[in-house]
Formats: C-alpha cells, sequence, structure tokens
C-alpha cells in the first residue's frame, strides 16, 4: 500500500514523550476490551480515518478522534495498533495491510511490544501477534526494522514466529546481508538465515550460501543447496555432485531435482552413475526424482539406465515415472524399449502380473501423446502391433479389454487413419464399455480421415 501522505504527521505517544499522556506504546490504548464487534466497527473508522475522512469513534478507545478533528498519522496508527493488539485473526490480516502505509512511524511501537513478549510463557503467549508484527515490519523497508526483526530471529521465537520473520527479512532485500551473515555465526539462528537467503534469490547472497552447503544441519544443507541450484554459480558441479551421495534423503533429493534442472552444467558420467543408484535402490522420495532428472537429462546413457529400471521390479509408482520419462523423450531407443515392455513377454514374466498390465496401459496411453513426427509413426506401428496381439499375456482375457479402450484413444489422438479397419475389427467380440470407446476412438479417426489432405 502506497503511503498515506495525505496524514499530518504528529508525534506518537511513546515513553518519555510530551504527547504520551501516561499511555505507554506497548499498551493498547483502548480502555476495555474489543468484542468481535467492536473490531469490526473500528476497522471501518480505520480505513474512513486513512482515506482522510473525518470520523467518530464510537467504541470506548483512547485513540478516538472527535468529528472536526482532521485525522492524522497518529490518529490512524494508534487506532490500528488497537486492534492489531486485540482483534481476531481477520481483523489483523487486514490492519496489517495498512499499517506499513504509515512509513517509520509505526516501527518503535510495534519493536516495543516485540520486546514486551514473553517467549517462555507458552499457555498464554498469543504469538499470532508477533507473527503479525514480523509481517508489517517486512514491508517497511528500513533498517531499523530489520534489525528488529534480526533481533526476533535471536530471541529463538515459536517455528512460525521465526519462519514470517525470516520471509520478512527476505522482503527487504540486500540491505539485510550484513545482518544474515552475523545471524550464520550461531547454530541457534543459522537456519533462519539461511532461509532468509534462500528467498531473496539473488547472487549476492552465493557466498553466504556456500559458507553453509556442509553444516552439520541436514535441513540448513538441503537449503542451501536448494537456493544455489536457481543461482548463477560457477562451481556448481562440486556442490550438487557430492550432495547426490549426501547420507540424509532429504538433502539427496534436492540435490537430485538440482541436478535435473542444472543437468547440462553438470559431468555426465558421475551425474548419470549418481542418479541410476538412486533410481533402483533409492529412498521412494529420491528415486522418483531421479527418474525425473534422468528424463530431463534424455542423453543416451541416461535412456540406457531408464531401459535398465523398466525391467526391474520396481514399485509401481516408480515404473510408470520411468515410462512416463521414456515416453517424454521419445526417441528410438526410449521408444524401442516401450515397445519391448509391451510386446516382449518374456521381458515381462519375472514381473508381478497386475504391475504389467497398469504400467502397460500407462504406456499405452502415453504413446498416444508423443509429439514429433518420427516419434508419432513409430508410436502408431507399436499400437497397431499391440491392436492386433489377443492372448498377451497369456491366459489373462481381462488384459484385452482393459487395454483395447486405451489402445483405440492413443491411436485417435494420434490421428493414425490406418488404424480405422483393425478398429472395426474388435467392435464384434467387444464388450460394452470398451465398444463404446472404439466407436468414439473410430468417430474421431473418421473426422480426422475427413481433413486429411490427398496424395
Amino acid at each position: 500500500m502506497p503511503p498515506l501522505n495525505h496524514l499530518t504527521a504528529f508525534p506518537l505517544k511513546y515513553p518519555g514523550s510530551p504527547h504520551s499522556s501516561g499511555v505507554s506504546v506497548g499498551e493498547s490504548f483502548c480502555a476495555l476490551p474489543l468484542t468481535p464487534g467492536d473490531c469490526q466497527r473500528l476497522y471501518q473508522q480505520l480505513v474512513q480515518l486513512a482515506s482522510g475522512v473525518r470520523v467518530e469513534v464510537t467504541a470506548a478507545s483512547r485513540s478516538a478522534v472527535s468529528a472536526t478533528a482532521a485525522p492524522t498519522a497518529a490518529m490512524v496508527l494508534d487506532l490500528a495498533l488497537d486492534l492489531l493488539d486485540q482483534g481476531d485473526f481477520q481483523t489483523r490480516w487486514q490492519v496489517a495491510k495498512l499499517i506499513p502505509a504509515l512509513g517509520t512511524l509505526a516501527i518503535a511501537p510495534l519493536v516495543h511490544r516485540l520486546a514486551s513478549i514473553d517467549w517462555a510463557d507458552d499457555d498464554e503467549a498469543d504469538w499470532d501477534l508477533p507473527w503479525f508484527i514480523a509481517r508489517i515490519l517486512g514491508e517497511m523497508q528500513d533498517p531499523a526494522a530489520g534489525v528488529a526483526l534480526v533481533n526476533l530471529l535471536q530471541t529463538t521465537p515459536p517455528t512460525d514466529v521465526a519462519s514470517m520473520a525470516a520471509l520478512a527479512l527476505a522482503k527487504m532485500g540486500a540491505i539485510v546481508l550484513p545482518q544474515l551473515a552475523e545471524l550464520l555465526q550461531s547454530p541457534s539462528t543459522r537456519r533462519y538465515a539461511v532461509q532468509t537467503l534462500a528467498h531473496l534469490q539473488t547472487p549476492a547472497t552465493i557466498n553466504l550460501l556456500l559458507s553453509v552447503t556442509t553444516d552439520p544441519d541436514p535441513a540448513i544443507r538441503m537449503m542451501a543447496i536448494d537456493a544455489l541450484s536457481r543461482l548463477p554459480v560457477a562451481n556448481l558441479a562440486e556442490i550438487i555432485v557430492p550432495a547426490l551421495t549426501d547420507p540424509d534423503p532429504q538433502v539427496q533429493r534436492v540435490a537430485v531435482i538440482a541436478a535435473g534442472l542444472q543437468a547440462p552444467q553438470l559431468p555426465e558420467a558421475p551425474l548419470v552413475a549418481a542418479l541410476k543408484t538412486h533410481l533402483l535402490t533409492g529412498e521412494p522420495e529420491v528415486a522418483q526424482q531421479a527418474a525425473i532428472a534422468l528424463g530431463r537429462l534424455g542423453t543416451p546413457a541416461a535412456v540406457e539406465i531408464l531401459t535398465a529400471g523398466l525391467f526391474q521390479p520396481l514399485p509401481l509408482a516408480r515404473s510408470q515415472t520411468i515410462v512416463r520419462e521414456l515416453a517424454r523423450i521419445a526417441s528410438e531407443p526410449a521408444l524401442v524399449a516401450l515397445e519391448i515392455y509391451l510386446l516382449d513377454r518374456s521381458a515381462t514374466a519375472h514381473l508381478h502380473l497386475l504391475d504389467v498390465i497398469a504400467v502397460s496401459q500407462e504406456i499405452t496411453r502415453l504413446l498416444g501423446q508423443v509429439e514429433t513426427t518420427p516419434a508419432k509413426s513409430h508410436a502408431a506401428a507399436i499400437l497397431l502391433r499391440l491392436l492386433a496381439t489377443t492372448d498377451h499375456p497369456a491366459h489373462h482375457p481381462p488384459y484385452d479389454q482393459e487395454m483395447l479402450p486405451v489402445i483405440a484413444l492413443s491411436l485417435a489422438h494420434l490421428g493414425h487413419i490406418p488404424a480405422i479397419a483393425p478398429l472395426q475389427q474388435h467392435l464384434a467380440h467387444a464388450r460394452d464399455r470398451c465398444r463404446l470407446h472404439l466407436l468414439a476412438a473410430l468417430n474421431q479417426l473418421e473426422q480426422a480421415k475427413l481433413y486429411a489432405p490427398v496424395d
């Protein structure tokens, strides 16, 4: 929200001020507790005051303004602080959007409120209040607000409050880097300093992030590696490749994702070796990300590893991810691997039959989505061969009824007009549900035939 320039600046009440009238900045300016209804009415009056409208504040508040008084920034701030102290979450959320527009005038009373919080009082503390104060200070773009947020982190507040303070510091930009460098020195504040550096996403943070890539805390290593993978780091391989073999699975997962994003900058040999290990034997989340990273790499070596994984007895979700990546690559070797899985019964005889059916359905669906012309021709040929197969897997007729609709729709998506005749032949023995899919596919292909260029 832009500064409220139309408001008259007025000295705020704070201890020692001639305008304080004995009221401390840390106190609520309301003589009585506010009900939810009071909060809503006061918020409407606050909005009017912030717009420069002369209003009568009717609740029992020392920040009340007479109907003839011109609103000042101090008046608006007094009322906003009343609501921030006693309002419900929604009211505080709305007020938090107004206070930053008052500028540096609001910093002192907000800092005073932070200083008065008893962080050891877990039972009675109102943790929403410091959370909102941190959020507001982050919008100030003022060094004093940055110092207040750093001090807040050093008090080791609850996790939610500390995370908001870190995010608020990040909003202030590079001006807080000196303070973040200090926070990195303390184990109690290092995690939040790294969290702030990660949010900043600027090359100016690279050196600070590099200093914690081998930190004993895996959460810190994970955040640092993730942030560096999105920055122009000259020696990125020296960070990501060792992290692929980190003892912590979550660090491995982030490193594998980073490897997929930055594959062109990394040496292929150690990269594919680490990804192969993760794909075949890694933790489930890491293995899934390894398959995706290999798909993004898309080299012959990556296809070879994905192909090897396809014929291993891996969890179904991982096998399906592998076929998605092979179909996305859609090179000749990748499509051949998918073809073998679909049509060579001996290649999948050692795998669980229900998994074979599920993976085969996924391959068949994906073949209908390939995009390049050579890949479309190869995919259509695979699907026609599969359509002509009636006993695969052996002695399992339900396979045909599950596969036929998927084959038909994929051929229709490819617009492969030669598939019309073989699809028509299957109408006679197809079950009702399967017949509906065959008819839909045939209708789509007949429409494509009408608009096909004449040779």
